[in-house]
């Protein structure tokens, strides 16, 4: 990355997520800087211009897992951080559709997961606005199931 690293810690297997971290909520420039910095997603003054500090307040990335924000209309801080796998992060996108089922808020592809449907089966029908609590599940040999009650 282009910035000069005077805190010594430039080739620390972390910087380069700090540098795009700071660098998607701070630079206009940055090509990711209207999905961050221009929605009011900021990084905290504690890691904005401490690399050691957001280190320090990480820990060590698990081999295969990302940064990612808890909650998504939120910055960047140790309360709302968290090292996640891709698909943790997959299900906690702004797109993401959440509903209730069996008292539990659940994405729709975890809720494909749980009943044996194809994810995009469940999405269709929520766009089509077709109530979510009885669905046909999809028999993978052709035609369709029995309804299942979500």
């Amino acid at each position: 990355m282009g910035r000069p690293a005077i805190h010594g810690k430039g080739t620390h297997p972390l910087y380069d997520i700090w540098y795009r971290m700071v660098d998607r909520c701070t630079n206009p420039a940055s090509k990711d800087y209207k999905y961050y910095g221009a929605r009011g997603i900021a990084v905290c003054d504690e890691w904005v211009k401490n690399v050691r500090q957001f280190i320090e307040d990480m820990g060590e990335r698990p081999h295969g897992y990302q940064l990612e924000r808890i909650e998504n209309d939120l910055g960047y801080s140790k309360a709302n951080c968290k090292w996640a796998t891709r698909t943790e992060q997959l299900f906690n996108k702004r797109c993401t559709v959440r509903i209730e089922h069996k008292g539990k808020i659940v994405t729709l592809g975890e809720l494909a997961i749980l009943i044996g449907a194809r994810r995009q089966t469940l999405y269709d029908k929520y766009r089509r606005g077709d109530n979510l609590s009885l669905i046909e599940k999809v028999n993978p040999r052709g035609g369709h199931s029995k309804r299942k009650k979500l």
